[in-house]
């Protein structure tokens, strides 16, 4: 009776290990995860602070996809500014140059509820997306 149980218990070890193998040949990567959360229709609400405290603002981050290039569409309302620019998918989280400062990267975690994009410019003006 307990070579049975072992058998079973193989059996069943062997199904899992293959549908571990299948999922993670064809679940998706973190890049294309990150791409699906940033292109929401509705956008992102983006809150800034200089180095310091001594300034911050916010404004707002539209993402899209055109073709195989993702761009984001910066609103700023602190200082009104407008602009677009390419964005770099990278296996955490996102990269792109502001309309005023460049190197902006943000790092995604998923167990922040509000802010899930946090980061930093090459400035080191704080940067922290929330969906709207």
């Amino acid at each position: 009776m307990k070579t049975k149980a072992v058998i079973w218990l193989l059996c069943i070890a062997a199904v899992l290990v293959w549908a571990g193998i299948a999922y993670a040949q064809t679940a998706p990567t973190e890049p294309e995860k990150i791409k699906a959360l940033l292109l929401r229709p509705a956008g992102w609400k983006a809150d800034w602070s200089l180095p310091g405290g001594y300034d911050k603002g916010e404004g707002e981050w539209i993402f899209e996809a055109r073709g195989d290039k993702v761009v984001v569409k910066i609103q700023t309302f602190t200082r009104p500014t407008t602009c677009e620019r390419d964005v770099t998918l990278t296996s955490d989280g996102v990269k792109f140059d502001g309309c005023r400062d460049l190197d902006i990267t943000l790092r995604f975690d998923p167990n922040d509820l509000d802010y899930p994009f946090k980061g930093k410019s090459l400035s080191g003006t704080e940067y922290k997306g929330k969906a709207k």
